[in-house]
């Protein structure tokens, strides 16, 4: 995704938010998380968070989805002895089709086909990515409903025709560490645009996604073209400088 597709993204989910009555400072717009799980099809697959808070202890945030965006099939395992991730969802705005572990919900109506799963659901699983869904419990949620997901309990949602906001409450959230069915997706390095962690709250926001912030594309580029420092940006000075003195 370049710089310019990430910008279009982000004034998306802000809107989404508006719709949600999300009230947020200009700071917290700036820190809004845009991730495409390296699939580059954001729109298809992907996710949008707002941190408000994350330590060792709890963690509080704001998903936003996209119409008929997924965010992929996932798990937060034990860490170190502890057990992983429970979070709560409880929907704002919109509707969400979560998808747990369980017997699939008989109140499924809109056909799909796809390897192990029911004959019907009401997601729509993304072309192509089929095999890596594989759990098909079904827990529809408009606004004021909430669901408890367990630790270590693979799940997947994707918002309704019109999207959705979710806010989400959970224990400590360690993103570098969720188990993805999809072995192609790289979590971390498709968040882009984490700008500042909370104030006083550094958890949560790994380093190498803040190393990203300010670069055109994800997966970076050249230093003499990122910094005014390098070859390339001393150039472009002195020949402005020459310019300006002819």
């Amino acid at each position: 995704m370049t710089r310019e597709e990430l910008a279009k993204a982000r004034a998306a989910v802000v809107r989404f938010f508006k719709k949600a009555r999300v009230v947020m400072t200009p700071r917290e717009r700036e820190r809004i998380e845009i991730a495409d799980f390296g699939l580059a099809e954001f729109q298809r697959t992907g996710l949008a968070l707002l941190v408000y808070v994350n330590n060792d202890r709890y963690c509080a945030k704001e998903l936003a989805l996209l119409p008929r965006q997924t965010c992929p099939e996932h798990r937060h395992p034990d860490v170190a002895g502890r057990p992983g991730k429970m979070e709560t969802f409880r929907l704002r705005w919109g509707k969400v089709y979560l998808y747990v572990e369980g017997e699939p919900a008989p109140t499924s109506q809109n056909a799909k086909d796809c390897a192990g799963a029911p004959p019907h659901l009401k997601a729509k699983i993304p072309r192509g990515s089929e095999s890596y869904y594989t759990v098909f419990h079904e827990i529809e949620l408009n606004p004021g409903d909430q669901y408890t997901i367990p630790p270590n309990t693979l799940h997947w949602f994707q918002g309704g025709e019109k999207g959705a906001v979710i806010s989400e409450f959970s224990g400590a959230s360690r993103d570098e560490l969720d188990v993805f069915t999809d072995p192609r997706i790289r979590r971390i390095p498709s968040l882009s645009f984490p700008l500042a962690p909370p104030r006083g709250e550094g958890a949560g926001l790994p380093a190498v996604a803040l190393a990203k912030a300010g670069e055109g594309r994800l997966g970076g580029s050249p230093k003499s073209e990122r910094h005014p420092s390098g070859p390339e940006g001393r150039g472009r000075r002195e020949k402005k400088k020459r310019l300006a003195e002819n």
